[in-house]
């Protein structure tokens, strides 16, 4: 089901998969100054990121589907896989499948950039933004999403639904097949996220001094 909210003047939405699949959009649209305001149509931009969510989180089969019968939507794996993985699936799916999305953000350009530059982008630990430092709980979007976008095009994009069928199927809460489905750790993945983000940007702003 889709609740539509009109009584706030933020501009959010959620997805719950307990008790049943429901989106909740706040039609409000965003302010310029934040980072959701590369949208061409802000109800599909924030429908498209929170179905995604349902479509990820209620994903369930394999030994999990007959346990889910008997137990119900408790048994839900995907339902524990780490933020920047449920967030940065979203966000990323948001910028593939229409015209604006966080993942082609100038706000999500420069916070790369500039991270980049002062050698600070988080390591995987920090992704999830549960840290004080900037930008906080934004961070499992902006860098999940940048993350997301490097691995598919490193591999492909079904390689992503490939590792959240794997990991639906799964019975070992936390035990991540990113080696079955990216033939890498994301350890490793996000290492050469790092190392690779760094380097464009990098030569990107040698670039600029070079040509003063």
């Amino acid at each position: 089901q889709v609740v539509l909210v009109d009584n706030t003047d933020s501009a959010n939405g959620y997805a719950t998969y307990l008790p049943v699949n429901t989106i909740v959009i706040f039609v409000t649209a965003p302010e310029g100054s934040t980072t959701l305001s590369l949208y061409e149509d802000w109800n599909d931009a924030i429908f498209t990121h929170e179905y995604t969510h349902i479509l990820q989180i209620d994903m369930v089969d394999g030994l999990p589907l007959v346990l889910r019968y008997a137990l119900g939507r408790l048994i839900t794996p995907n339902a524990v896989l780490p933020k920047w993985l449920t967030e940065g699936y979203a966000t990323y799916l948001e910028t593939l499948f229409t015209r604006g999305g966080r993942g082609r953000s100038t706000t999500t350009e420069t916070l790369l950039r500039t991270a980049a530059l002062a050698g600070r982008l988080p390591r995987i630990d920090e992704a999830g933004g549960f840290g004080q430092r900037w930008p906080g709980g934004q961070s499992r979007y902006l860098y999940g999403a940048s993350f997301h976008l490097y691995v598919a095009e490193r591999s492909s994009e079904h390689a992503w639904i490939d590792f959240h069928k794997r990991h639906s199927r799964g019975v070992i809460p936390f035990l991540l097949p990113s080696k079955q489905a990216f033939d890498h750790t994301f350890v490793q993945l996000w290492k050469d996220w790092r190392r690779d983000t760094s380097a464009h940007y990098l030569a990107q702003a040698e670039q600029i001094r070079s040509e003063g």
